[in-house]
Protein backbone atom coordinates (compact mmCIF):
# COMPACT_ATOMS: atom_id res chain seq x y z
CA UNK A 1 0.00 0.00 0.00
CA UNK A 2 1.42 3.78 -1.13
CA UNK A 3 1.03 6.39 1.84
CA UNK A 4 1.95 9.46 0.87
CA UNK A 5 3.19 12.28 3.13
CA UNK A 6 3.44 16.01 2.61
CA UNK A 7 5.11 19.00 4.21
CA UNK A 8 6.74 22.83 3.44
CA UNK A 9 10.41 22.53 2.65
CA UNK A 10 12.18 24.41 4.53
CA UNK A 11 15.28 24.25 6.66
CA UNK A 12 14.42 21.40 9.31
CA UNK A 13 14.07 19.03 6.00
CA UNK A 14 16.89 16.79 5.75
CA UNK A 15 18.74 18.13 2.45
CA UNK A 16 21.06 14.81 2.51
CA UNK A 17 18.56 11.81 2.71
CA UNK A 18 16.58 13.91 -0.88
CA UNK A 19 19.79 14.34 -2.36
CA UNK A 20 20.50 10.69 -1.79
CA UNK A 21 17.05 9.68 -3.14
CA UNK A 22 17.12 11.30 -6.16
CA UNK A 23 20.81 10.57 -6.92
CA UNK A 24 19.81 7.05 -7.37
CA UNK A 25 16.54 7.57 -9.16
CA UNK A 26 18.69 9.61 -11.77
CA UNK A 27 21.59 6.64 -11.88
CA UNK A 28 18.77 4.16 -12.10
CA UNK A 29 16.68 5.55 -14.79
CA UNK A 30 20.47 6.84 -17.01
CA UNK A 31 20.25 10.48 -16.33
CA UNK A 32 22.96 10.98 -13.98
CA UNK A 33 25.17 12.68 -16.50
CA UNK A 34 28.26 14.53 -14.26
CA UNK A 35 25.78 15.02 -10.75
CA UNK A 36 27.15 14.14 -7.85
CA UNK A 37 25.51 13.72 -4.64
CA UNK A 38 26.40 16.89 -3.30
CA UNK A 39 25.55 18.99 -6.36
CA UNK A 40 22.08 17.80 -5.87
CA UNK A 41 22.81 19.06 -2.42
CA UNK A 42 24.07 22.59 -3.88
CA UNK A 43 20.71 22.14 -6.28
CA UNK A 44 17.76 21.53 -3.77
CA UNK A 45 19.30 24.27 -1.47
CA UNK A 46 19.27 26.81 -3.72
CA UNK A 47 15.56 25.79 -4.83
CA UNK A 48 14.33 25.53 -1.44
CA UNK A 49 16.00 29.45 -0.21
CA UNK A 50 14.41 30.88 -3.64
CA UNK A 51 11.01 29.66 -3.65
CA UNK A 52 8.12 28.61 -1.15
CA UNK A 53 7.68 24.49 -1.99
CA UNK A 54 5.37 21.33 -0.47
CA UNK A 55 7.33 18.67 -0.37
CA UNK A 56 5.16 15.26 -1.53
CA UNK A 57 6.75 11.51 -0.10
CA UNK A 58 5.33 8.07 -1.58
CA UNK A 59 6.19 4.97 1.03
CA UNK A 60 5.74 1.29 0.48
CA UNK A 61 6.04 0.13 3.93
CA UNK A 62 9.14 1.97 5.43
CA UNK A 63 10.93 2.97 2.05
CA UNK A 64 10.75 5.94 0.56
CA UNK A 65 9.58 5.09 -2.74
CA UNK A 66 8.54 8.24 -4.91
CA UNK A 67 9.23 12.71 -4.03
CA UNK A 68 7.26 15.73 -5.53
CA UNK A 69 8.02 19.41 -5.17
CA UNK A 70 5.12 21.99 -5.57
CA UNK A 71 6.07 25.41 -5.72
CA UNK A 72 3.41 27.87 -4.25
CA UNK A 73 4.77 31.20 -4.75
CA UNK A 74 2.27 32.56 -6.95
CA UNK A 75 -1.60 33.02 -4.64
CA UNK A 76 -4.05 29.82 -6.69
CA UNK A 77 -1.02 28.60 -8.59
CA UNK A 78 0.96 25.30 -8.21
CA UNK A 79 4.20 24.49 -10.01
CA UNK A 80 5.18 21.17 -10.34
CA UNK A 81 8.76 21.45 -10.55
CA UNK A 82 10.69 20.08 -13.31
CA UNK A 83 10.64 16.80 -13.95
CA UNK A 84 9.37 15.68 -10.90
CA UNK A 85 7.87 13.29 -9.30
CA UNK A 86 10.84 10.98 -8.72
CA UNK A 87 9.86 7.73 -8.16
CA UNK A 88 11.79 4.31 -7.61
CA UNK A 89 11.70 2.77 -11.33
CA UNK A 90 10.40 -0.84 -11.41
CA UNK A 91 6.85 -2.46 -11.96
CA UNK A 92 4.80 -0.02 -9.52
CA UNK A 93 6.52 3.33 -10.46
CA UNK A 94 3.74 4.31 -12.81
CA UNK A 95 1.02 3.60 -9.76
CA UNK A 96 3.28 5.49 -7.43
CA UNK A 97 3.96 8.63 -9.84
CA UNK A 98 0.15 9.21 -10.49
CA UNK A 99 -0.46 8.49 -6.61
CA UNK A 100 2.14 11.17 -5.42
CA UNK A 101 0.46 13.74 -8.24
CA UNK A 102 -3.40 12.59 -6.83
CA UNK A 103 -2.52 13.56 -3.49
CA UNK A 104 -1.02 16.78 -4.62
CA UNK A 105 -3.72 17.92 -6.69
CA UNK A 106 -6.27 16.87 -3.68
CA UNK A 107 -3.90 18.29 -0.97
CA UNK A 108 -3.38 21.70 -2.70
CA UNK A 109 -6.17 22.14 -4.67
CA UNK A 110 -7.76 23.50 -1.73
CA UNK A 111 -5.92 26.44 -1.94
CA UNK A 112 -4.73 26.11 -5.53
CA UNK A 113 -7.33 26.12 -8.41
CA UNK A 114 -4.52 25.90 -11.50
CA UNK A 115 -1.47 23.44 -11.43
CA UNK A 116 1.05 23.67 -14.27
CA UNK A 117 4.59 21.69 -15.36
CA UNK A 118 7.25 22.20 -17.88
CA UNK A 119 9.12 19.44 -19.42
CA UNK A 120 12.50 21.04 -20.46
CA UNK A 121 13.86 19.37 -23.31
CA UNK A 122 17.88 19.48 -23.96
CA UNK A 123 19.30 15.96 -24.75
CA UNK A 124 17.85 12.90 -26.86
CA UNK A 125 17.37 11.28 -23.38
CA UNK A 126 15.19 14.00 -22.43
CA UNK A 127 12.69 13.45 -25.09
CA UNK A 128 12.37 9.93 -24.02
CA UNK A 129 11.88 10.36 -20.22
CA UNK A 130 8.93 12.89 -21.74
CA UNK A 131 6.78 10.30 -23.12
CA UNK A 132 6.58 8.41 -19.52
CA UNK A 133 6.28 11.86 -17.80
CA UNK A 134 3.39 13.08 -19.77
CA UNK A 135 1.65 10.03 -20.01
CA UNK A 136 2.05 10.46 -15.86
CA UNK A 137 0.28 13.93 -16.04
CA UNK A 138 -2.34 13.09 -18.73
CA UNK A 139 -3.89 10.43 -16.54
CA UNK A 140 -4.79 13.39 -14.29
CA UNK A 141 -6.29 15.03 -17.34
CA UNK A 142 -3.36 17.87 -17.74
CA UNK A 143 -3.50 18.81 -20.95
CA UNK A 144 -0.85 20.28 -23.14
CA UNK A 145 -0.98 23.98 -23.19
CA UNK A 146 1.93 24.91 -25.42
CA UNK A 147 5.94 24.92 -26.25
CA UNK A 148 8.17 27.07 -24.86
CA UNK A 149 11.51 28.25 -26.37
CA UNK A 150 14.40 29.92 -23.75
CA UNK A 151 15.84 32.00 -25.90
CA UNK A 152 19.36 33.49 -24.98
CA UNK A 153 21.73 36.61 -25.93
CA UNK A 154 25.10 36.99 -25.51
CA UNK A 155 26.21 40.41 -24.99
CA UNK A 156 29.89 40.75 -25.40
CA UNK A 157 30.75 42.25 -27.85
CA UNK A 158 27.56 43.84 -28.80
CA UNK A 159 26.30 47.42 -29.32
CA UNK A 160 22.38 48.48 -29.37
CA UNK A 161 21.32 51.77 -30.45
CA UNK A 162 17.98 52.97 -30.09
CA UNK A 163 16.60 55.59 -32.33
CA UNK A 164 14.60 58.23 -30.28
CA UNK A 165 10.92 58.11 -29.26
CA UNK A 166 8.68 60.44 -30.94
CA UNK A 167 8.13 63.79 -28.90
CA UNK A 168 5.11 62.36 -27.29
CA UNK A 169 6.53 59.61 -26.61
CA UNK A 170 7.28 59.78 -22.74
CA UNK A 171 10.23 57.08 -21.16
CA UNK A 172 10.31 56.52 -17.43
CA UNK A 173 11.78 53.94 -15.13
CA UNK A 174 9.69 51.06 -14.07
CA UNK A 175 9.79 52.66 -10.33
CA UNK A 176 8.34 55.61 -11.19
CA UNK A 177 5.33 53.42 -12.49
CA UNK A 178 2.00 53.19 -10.62
CA UNK A 179 1.40 49.44 -10.44
CA UNK A 180 -2.24 49.55 -11.61
CA UNK A 181 -1.19 51.31 -14.68
CA UNK A 182 1.28 48.60 -14.78
CA UNK A 183 -1.45 45.85 -14.41
CA UNK A 184 -3.48 47.24 -16.94
CA UNK A 185 -1.43 47.28 -19.42
CA UNK A 186 0.15 44.05 -19.06
CA UNK A 187 -3.66 42.52 -19.08
CA UNK A 188 -4.15 44.48 -22.46
CA UNK A 189 -0.82 43.43 -23.73
CA UNK A 190 -1.48 39.37 -23.24
CA UNK A 191 -4.70 39.05 -23.63
CA UNK A 192 -4.47 40.89 -27.25
CA UNK A 193 -1.25 38.31 -27.96
CA UNK A 194 -0.14 35.45 -29.22
CA UNK A 195 0.82 33.86 -25.57
CA UNK A 196 -0.62 30.64 -25.63
CA UNK A 197 -0.01 30.10 -22.10
CA UNK A 198 -1.45 33.17 -20.90
CA UNK A 199 -4.49 32.57 -23.09
CA UNK A 200 -5.55 29.62 -21.74
CA UNK A 201 -6.00 30.95 -18.01
CA UNK A 202 -9.64 32.32 -17.08
CA UNK A 203 -9.70 35.79 -15.76
CA UNK A 204 -9.13 35.74 -12.36
CA UNK A 205 -5.66 33.71 -13.22
CA UNK A 206 -5.11 36.18 -15.84
CA UNK A 207 -4.93 38.79 -13.14
CA UNK A 208 -3.00 36.84 -10.55
CA UNK A 209 -0.33 36.18 -13.52
CA UNK A 210 0.02 39.79 -15.05
CA UNK A 211 0.47 41.32 -10.90
CA UNK A 212 3.45 38.65 -11.39
CA UNK A 213 5.12 40.05 -13.48
CA UNK A 214 5.99 42.88 -11.59
CA UNK A 215 6.27 41.15 -8.43
CA UNK A 216 9.60 43.12 -6.38
CA UNK A 217 9.94 40.18 -4.09
CA UNK A 218 12.34 39.20 -6.69
CA UNK A 219 14.95 41.96 -7.65
CA UNK A 220 14.23 43.92 -10.58
CA UNK A 221 17.13 45.78 -12.12
CA UNK A 222 15.48 48.96 -12.74
CA UNK A 223 18.39 50.56 -15.25
CA UNK A 224 17.05 47.90 -17.34
CA UNK A 225 13.09 47.86 -16.86
CA UNK A 226 11.81 51.06 -18.27
CA UNK A 227 8.10 51.85 -19.40
CA UNK A 228 7.05 53.89 -22.48
CA UNK A 229 3.89 56.38 -21.76
CA UNK A 230 1.88 58.48 -24.04
CA UNK A 231 -0.47 61.10 -22.25
CA UNK A 232 0.00 59.54 -18.99
CA UNK A 233 -0.80 56.23 -20.26
CA UNK A 234 0.96 53.38 -20.09
CA UNK A 235 1.48 52.15 -23.02
CA UNK A 236 4.67 49.82 -23.18
CA UNK A 237 7.03 47.93 -20.89
CA UNK A 238 10.05 46.09 -20.21
CA UNK A 239 10.97 44.49 -16.79
CA UNK A 240 14.57 42.98 -16.14
CA UNK A 241 15.61 40.88 -13.03
CA UNK A 242 19.17 40.03 -12.73
CA UNK A 243 20.65 36.97 -12.21
CA UNK A 244 24.26 37.26 -11.52
CA UNK A 245 26.80 38.59 -14.77
CA UNK A 246 23.13 37.13 -16.52
CA UNK A 247 20.13 39.65 -16.85
CA UNK A 248 16.45 37.55 -17.66
CA UNK A 249 13.90 39.65 -19.44
CA UNK A 250 10.96 38.59 -17.40
CA UNK A 251 7.75 40.41 -19.18
CA UNK A 252 7.72 42.81 -22.34
CA UNK A 253 4.93 44.07 -24.75
CA UNK A 254 3.69 47.09 -26.48
CA UNK A 255 -0.32 47.62 -26.30
CA UNK A 256 -1.91 46.31 -29.48
CA UNK A 257 -2.60 50.47 -30.74
CA UNK A 258 1.50 50.84 -30.78
CA UNK A 259 2.74 47.88 -32.31
CA UNK A 260 3.99 47.28 -35.24
CA UNK A 261 5.64 51.47 -35.29
CA UNK A 262 9.08 50.29 -33.81
CA UNK A 263 8.51 50.93 -30.51
CA UNK A 264 8.53 47.03 -28.90
CA UNK A 265 11.98 46.60 -30.70
CA UNK A 266 13.42 50.27 -29.60
CA UNK A 267 12.54 49.31 -26.49
CA UNK A 268 14.23 46.07 -26.16
CA UNK A 269 17.33 47.71 -28.22
CA UNK A 270 17.67 50.34 -25.07
CA UNK A 271 17.27 47.88 -22.40
CA UNK A 272 19.58 45.85 -23.99
CA UNK A 273 22.05 48.87 -24.17
CA UNK A 274 21.52 49.41 -20.56
CA UNK A 275 22.76 45.76 -19.42
CA UNK A 276 25.74 45.91 -21.48
CA UNK A 277 26.39 49.25 -19.76
CA UNK A 278 26.09 47.71 -16.51
CA UNK A 279 28.35 44.50 -17.73
CA UNK A 280 26.15 41.90 -17.98
CA UNK A 281 27.19 38.82 -20.66
CA UNK A 282 24.04 37.17 -20.99
CA UNK A 283 20.61 37.76 -21.58
CA UNK A 284 17.36 35.57 -21.51
CA UNK A 285 13.81 34.73 -21.82
CA UNK A 286 11.03 32.53 -22.72
CA UNK A 287 8.23 32.77 -25.39
CA UNK A 288 6.08 30.37 -26.91
CA UNK A 289 6.83 28.92 -30.23
CA UNK A 290 3.25 29.67 -31.15
CA UNK A 291 4.00 33.42 -30.51
CA UNK A 292 5.67 34.15 -33.42
CA UNK A 293 5.78 38.00 -33.84
CA UNK A 294 7.24 37.65 -30.50
CA UNK A 295 9.31 34.73 -31.78
CA UNK A 296 10.37 36.76 -34.84
CA UNK A 297 11.50 40.10 -32.94
CA UNK A 298 13.36 38.10 -30.18
CA UNK A 299 15.37 36.44 -33.26
CA UNK A 300 15.91 39.55 -35.02
CA UNK A 301 17.86 41.59 -32.19
CA UNK A 302 20.11 37.85 -32.00
CA UNK A 303 18.42 35.91 -29.73
CA UNK A 304 18.98 31.96 -30.21
CA UNK A 305 16.88 29.15 -29.13
CA UNK A 306 18.48 27.56 -26.15
CA UNK A 307 16.07 24.40 -25.40
CA UNK A 308 12.28 24.12 -25.57
CA UNK A 309 10.06 22.94 -22.83
CA UNK A 310 6.89 21.34 -22.87
CA UNK A 311 4.24 22.71 -20.77
CA UNK A 312 0.96 21.15 -19.40
CA UNK A 313 -1.55 22.66 -17.21
CA UNK A 314 -4.87 21.62 -14.98
CA UNK A 315 -7.37 24.07 -13.84
CA UNK A 316 -9.45 22.41 -10.77
CA UNK A 317 -12.78 23.51 -10.49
Amino acid sequence: MIKIFSEKFDEDIEIGELANFIYRVRKDNNYLGDQTIESIKEELMKTRDSYDFLLFYAFINVRLVGLLLLNINTPRFGFIWDWYPYVIPGPKEDVVAIELLKNCIEYAGRDIDRFEVAFTIETEQDKTRYIQYSKWFKALNFYRIAEEATMELNLENKEFEPLPFPENIDLKSIKDADLNDLVDCAYEVFNTSQDTIFLALDEAQKQVMVNKYFDTSKPIFEDASVILMKGGDVIGFVVVNPDGNEAEIRSFGIKPKYRKKGFGKNLLKLSLSFLIKNGFKVVYLDVTLENKPALGLYSKLGFKISFTSNLYGLTCD
